[in-house]
Formats: structure tokens, sequence, C-alpha cells
């Protein structure tokens, strides 16, 4: 009875729900939060695996305990840890095939097209070194300075940034200047991204420092 109810679990998205959130985490995911249909779409793709690891554990651990509900309980327990592991090993880059083959089917060329996850987490991942300038859509100053963290809502805009200071820069410049500064790099030297956050009415202005 324990294992049919532990089975119907599995199956029906429980264990599912794990993947989701680790592959939302990585960013690998893009999923109307409102859309709950998705949500558990996703996750009993996910459970499919689950489930067979489940029954897996339950056969190689069935040798060597012999109470049930044990055997259960250490089953479900290796399987959340296996669940986790696989989902942080392959969802990155099932993630990048998938999008590559539909970027391809569609004709999108190099790195333009559909992707998944969210744009500014996708943008600032890595250990690259930014400096920032932060304007409101009427290209007023908002902040500037020398990236150091940043924090992101459940739709991954912005919600929260701390800034270090730039050295020998005491005011912001206006948002012209910086625009015809940037024009004014070798691209092929320098990266520069700009960001519109359509939620806050930003534009946050990333600049890679060489």
């Amino acid at each position: 009875m324990i294992t049919k109810l532990v089975s119907a679990l599995i199956t029906v998205g429980g264990m599912g729900f794990i993947n989701l959130i680790v592959a939302d985490r990585l960013g690998t995911v893009d999923l109307d939060r409102d859309a709950k249909t998705q949500i558990v779409g996703y996750s009993l793709i996910w459970s499919i695996f689950d489930f067979a690891i489940f029954i897996y554990c339950q056969q190689v651990l069935s040798r060597f305990i012999n109470s049930g509900p044990l055997m259960i309980a250490t089953s479900l327990m290796v399987t959340l840890v296996i669940a986790f592991i696989l989902t942080l090993t392959i969802a990155p880059p099932l993630n990048k095939l998938v999008y590559h083959l539909y970027n391809k089917r569609l004709g999108n060329p190099g790195n333009t097209g559909y992707s998944s996850g969210k744009v500014l987490p996708q943008l600032l991942n890595g250990d690259k070194k930014f400096s920032v300038y932060i304007y409101n859509f009427d290209h007023t100053p908002v902040e500037f300075g020398i990236l150091d963290r940043i924090g992101f809502d459940s739709n991954g805009c912005a919600n929260e940034i701390t800034v270090l200071p730039i050295a020998d820069q005491t005011e912001q410049p206006d948002y012209e200047s910086v625009r015809a500064y940037i024009a004014g790099l070798d691209p092929e030297t320098t990266e520069s991204y700009s960001y519109l956050d359509f939620s806050s009415q930003q534009i946050f202005i990333f600049l890679i420092d060489p």
C-alpha cells in the first residue's frame, strides 16, 4: 500500500517539482507562474525519469534492507539526491540543445532568436566584472558604479542592486555621454549591453571592464 502511494506521488509530479525548482534556479526554464498547466506538465515529464530511478533504487536496496517502509524511505531519499544532481547536470546542456534546434529550424542566425530563462540573469552569469549605469526611461540618471551584487524577483527583473564607487568618477555622466563613449570603444576588445527593464521603467547599461 505504501509503495503504491509513493509511486503515485512520484508519477503525478511530486518529485518532478524538485527538478522544476532546480532548473528554474539554473535559468533553464521560462514558465509562466500563472500557467499551472505548463508547470504540472513540465514536472510530469521529469517525474517519468524520477519514477524509473525510484524503481531501480527499490530493486537494488531490497537486497540489503528487509524492512519495507525503511527500504521505501531510503529509496525515496536516494531518488531525491539523484534527481537533484541529474537536473544540475543535464538541464543546462539539454536547454541549449533544445533551443539550438528551435532556432535552427526557424532559421535564426548566430546568437539571435529564442532562448529560455530570464535575460538579465543569463547576461550576468559568470565571473566578469561589470560597470553599470542606470537611467530612467526619460534618461534621468539613477545610479552608477561597479556592480557588486544584484537580486532578482520571480520574473527575473532586478529588484535590488549594490554598486561600488568607480575611481575618479564622482558624478554619473548623462545618458548621451555614456552612449557616445561606448560607441567609440573597440567592439573586439570591449563588451557592452543595454538592458531595458519595462517593469521598473529603467535602462541598465553594462560595460565589461577589460
